[in-house]
C-alpha cells in the first residue's frame, strides 16, 4: 500500500509473502495500463487491481506500508532498501534490478568478498560482468588511495589488467599477511565504450602462521608456587583481554617453587598432534611486584622434540624481555622456530630478571604454526544427504607438491592408510558415482619431497551419501 498526507491511499492487491524471510517486493502504478499491481519474485508473477482515483500527490509525504493519513495499516517487518522510479518498469528491467541491483552496469559477486581474511596466496580475482560490460580494466596494490584514483589516463602504477575479455584475473603468489586493493572498472561496447567505475575492495591474504589454540595444548612444569599458578594458566589466553594485553592478576600466570640449588625450573607444552612451528610469542611474569623482585624469566634455553624423549636445541641461549608490572602488558619477546617439527616445546630457566629468589615465571606462551595439513574440505565433514556424484576438495597445505587422497567406506583402512589411494598434483579428486546411502571416510596427506618432513598426514574426515536420489521435473519425462 502506498499513501500520502492528503490521504490518496493507492491500495496494492494481497500477496502472499514467507514469514522471517527477506523478499524482493515491486510495486507498480501504472496510468498508462489502468493497472496497479504487485510482485514479490522481481516481476514475474503480478497479482493486479485497477488503480483508485486521484493522483499520488508529489507535494505531500509519501508512505510505504501504511495508511499515513489515517495512521493505521502498519507493516510488521523490515525494509532494508527502497527505491522509487517516475515511470513504470518492465518486467526485464524489474528482474534485472532484483538479481543486480539498483547498478547492473558494475561487475558483481566479487571474488574475494569486500574485506575477506585469510585468502589463499594464490587467489584468482573473479567476477560477473555487468550487465553492459564489453571488457573490464583491474585495479590491483597495496594501496587504498592509489587504487581508488588511478584511472586509464593515470594508472599509479596499479592498472594490472586493461581492456580484458575474461571476468578473472590471476595474481601469481601474493605475500602472507599483507592486505591488498583492488576495483573492477566495466567497459561498455562500442562506440562510446563508457567505462563504469567499481568500488574498492579489499583482503587479506592468510597470516605466515596461525595461533595454535589453547585446547590443543597441555601444559607441564617441574614444580609450581601453588595450585592456583600452575603451567596450564600459560595457554588459553587466560590473563589476556581482546587486544591481547596480559593484566597483572599472578592467578593468570605460572610461577615454579623454590628451585632448589643444582636444579632448574622447566615448563613444556604437548600438542596434539606434530605441527611445523613458527614463532612462539611470551608474555613474562607480570605480577605487580615485577619491576622489584624480577620473577619472570630472563635467560632460558628452548627444546622442541617429536617425541618427547628425543629433544633438539633452539639456537643458543634466549633472553626474555621483562614485563613492565603494570596492567596492558603486550608479549615482548619473540622466538623463531623455522618451521621446526615439533609435537613438544620444554622452556628451561636458566636465570629470572632479579635473582632475590629462586623461581621463575611466564604468563602467556602462544606458539604460531604453518598451515602445512590439508583443511577446510568439501563436502564438510560429518554432512549427510550428499550427492553421489561430487567432487572432493580441500584446502591444500601450504606447501604440498602434491596430495595422497584415500577414500574408503571402512574408516579404519583410511585412518591406517591401507585404503585406496589417488595420488594427484590438484588438492582433491573425483571419484565417480558413489553408492547412495552410504557413510564414506576420506582423508589428503600433504607430500613435497623437498621438504624436511617428506609427507603431513591429514584428518579424517567423513560424509554420507543420500539415500535416494531427486529428480528435478520428475512430472515432464515422458518415458
Amino acid at each position: 500500500m502506498l499513501g500520502d498526507t492528503a490521504s490518496n491511499r493507492t491500495d496494492t492487491p494481497f500477496v502472499p509473502v514467507a514469514l522471517g524471510e527477506w523478499v524482493f517486493v515491486a510495486s507498480v502504478l501504472d496510468r498508462a495500463q489502468n493497472v496497479q499491481k504487485i510482485s514479490v519474485d522481481g516481476g514475474q508473477n503480478w497479482a493486479t487491481i485497477a488503480p483508485p482515483a486521484g493522483p499520488i500527490v508529489s507535494a505531500m509525504d509519501l508512505s510505504l506500508g501504511w495508511d499515513i493519513g489515517q495512521n493505521n495499516f502498519w507493516f510488521n517487518g523490515e525494509i532494508d532498501d527502497v527505491a522509487m522510479f517516475n515511470r513504470a518498469l518492465s518486467d526485464s528491467e524489474i528482474k534485472q534490478i532484483m538479481q543486480k541491483g539498483m547498478t547492473p552496469q558494475l561487475a558483481e559477486s566479487l571474488y574475494p568478498k569486500d574485506r575477506a581474511a585469510d585468502v589463499p596466496p594464490d587467489v584468482v580475482l573473479s567476477w560477473a560482468p555487468g550487465l553492459y560490460a564489453s571488457t573490464h580494466d583491474v585495479y590491483f596494490g597495496t594501496s587504498s588511495a592509489d587504487v581508488g584514483a588511478a584511472g586509464r589516463a593515470n594508472p599509479l602504477s596499479v592498472l594490472v589488467g586493461k581492456g580484458l575479455n575474461a571476468s578473472e584475473y590471476d595474481l601469481g603468489r601474493l605475500t602472507l599477511g599483507q592486505t591488498y586493493y583492488w576495483r573492477v572498472d566495466e567497459v561498455n561496447t562500442a562506440p562510446d565504450s563508457t567505462i563504469f567505475k567499481g568500488e574498492v575492495c579489499s583482503f587479506t591474504i592468510e597470516p605466515v602462521g596461525y595461533a595454535l589454540a589453547g585446547g590443543s595444548i597441555t601444559a607441564t612444569a617441574s614444580s609450581s608456587t601453588s595450585a592456583a599458578e600452575g603451567p596450564e594458566k600459560t595457554i588459553g589466553g587466560i590473563g589476556l583481554d581482546l587486544d591481547d594485553l596480559h593484566s597483572m592478576d599472578t592467578a593468570a600466570m605460572w610461577l615454579s617453587g623454590e628451585v632448589a640449588a643444582g636444579a632448574s625450573a622447566w615448563i613444556q607444552y604437548e600438542f596434539d598432534k606434530t605441527y611445523s612451528l613458527h614463532q612462539m610469542l611470551v608474555w613474562n611474569h607480570n605480577s605487580q611486584t615485577e619491576s622489584l623482585i624480577g620473577l619472570g624469566i630472563k635467560e632460558a634455553l628452548v627444546e622442541h622434540s617429536l617425541d618427547g624423549s628425543t629433544w633438539t636445541r633452539l639456537g643458543d641461549v634466549h633472553t626474555f624481555t621483562q614485563a613492565p608490572g603494570t596492567a596492558g602488558y603486550a608479549s615482548n619477546t619473540t622466538i623463531d622456530f623455522a618451521g621446526a617439527a615439533a609435537k613438544h616445546v620444554r622452556i628451561t630457566a636458566v636465570s629470572n630478571w632479579k635473582g632475590v629468589f629462586k623461581q621463575n615465571g611466564l604468563s602467556e606462551v602462544r606458539f604460531l604454526y604453518v598451515p602445512t595439513r590439508a583443511r577446510q574440505p568439501y563436502p564438510i565433514s560429518d554432512i549427510n544427504d550428499v550427492h553421489p556424484e561430487l567432487a572432493l576438495t580441500c584446502r591444500p597445505g601450504r606447501h604440498a607438491a602434491s596430495h595422497n587422497v584415500y577414500l574408503s567406506t571402512d574408516e579404519q583402512a583410511v585412518i591406517n592408510g591401507t585404503a585406496p589411494v589417488v595420488k594427484t598434483t590438484e588438492a582433491g579428486f573425483t571419484p565417480g558415482t558413489l553408492a547412495l546411502g552410504q557413510t564414506y571416510y576420506w582423508r589428503v596427506d600433504e607430500v613435497n619431497d623437498a621438504e624436511a618432513v617428506k609427507v603431513w598426514q591429514g584428518d579424517v574426515w567423513k560424509f554420507s551419501t543420500g539415500e535416494y536420489l531427486v529428480v528435478d521435473d520428475f512430472e515432464s519425462y515422458t518415458d
